[in-house]
């Protein structure tokens, strides 16, 4: 009963080739490379898009501030001809 038991055979696969999995991975980093230079380029749009737009806002907003100025002086010199003139009527 002291039988020796056989001897397992261990199998290893076989081992890969180093140059096509280095040649997967150079063509994935080539394919994240590619789609970041995209966004870059996207952003680089959009930044061109928003300046060009805060560019707008600022020529819009002196504009306001300054239409904003000549009414209050408008109005200033319409409340000063009308109390000269003509005394505010009672409204009913």
């Amino acid at each position: 009963m002291n039988a020796e038991k056989p001897m397992k055979i261990l199998n290893f696969p076989a081992s890969r080739p180093r140059r096509p999995r280095v040649a997967e991975h150079l063509a994935s980093v080539k394919t994240l490379l590619s789609e970041c230079l995209e966004r870059q380029s996207a952003l680089r749009e959009d930044g061109r898009r928003l300046q060009a737009s805060l560019a707008r806002l600022t020529v819009l907003t002196r504009d306001m501030v300054s239409r904003t100025a000549r009414l209050r002086r408008t109005l200033g010199r319409l409340r000063d001809c009308r109390g000269r003139d003509n005394p505010p009527t009672a409204r009913v």
